[in-house]
């Protein structure tokens, strides 16, 4: 009797369905790794512009004072019941952008509160770095929060 070498079709077959199971698996774990590491990017670079916000304000000592500056050129400031409120608009880029365009991917949204007390004045300071769907407004959601209070 002779004895033929090689696969038969139906071990072939079977070790190639076998391999794209199993390739199902790793193609989906590199996307979720794709997707775990642009979201880290983003929180990262979310805590450097917040914390970035946080020490030009400690530095200037005067939240109003930031308009015009570099990086704040296009900062829109208002007043909102007993606390001022600066908002910021980045690009996909992180680059500001005039707070009048229509599309901004990040939003910075710092808003300062003095409180008064007996011996000293508390400035309250909350940011906020949003993330926004440049094709549908409404849909936002909060990167990163920050808080610092000031006493003088």
């Amino acid at each position: 009797m002779k004895r033929k070498k090689g696969f038969s079709l139906v071990e072939i077959l079977l070790s190639i369905a076998v391999f794209s199971i199993l390739s199902v698996f790793v193609l989906q774990m590199f996307s979720t790794a794709r997707n775990l590491n642009e979201n880290a990017r983003e929180l990262d670079r979310s805590v450097i512009v917040a914390e970035s916000i946080f020490e030009r304000i400690q530095t200037v000592q005067s939240f109003e004072t930031l308009g015009g500056q570099r990086g704040f050129e296009h900062a829109d400031f208002e007043d909102k019941n007993d606390a001022s409120v600066m908002t910021l608009h980045y690009d996909g880029a992180w680059k500001t952008i005039p707070v009048t365009e229509s599309a901004p991917n990040y939003k910075v949204i710092v808003s300062k509160q003095d409180v008064s007390t007996f011996n000293y004045v508390v400035t309250n300071y909350q940011l906020k770095v949003i993330k926004t769907d440049p094709s549908d407004r409404v849909k936002e959601s909060v990167l990163y929060e920050l808080e610092m209070e000031i006493y003088y």
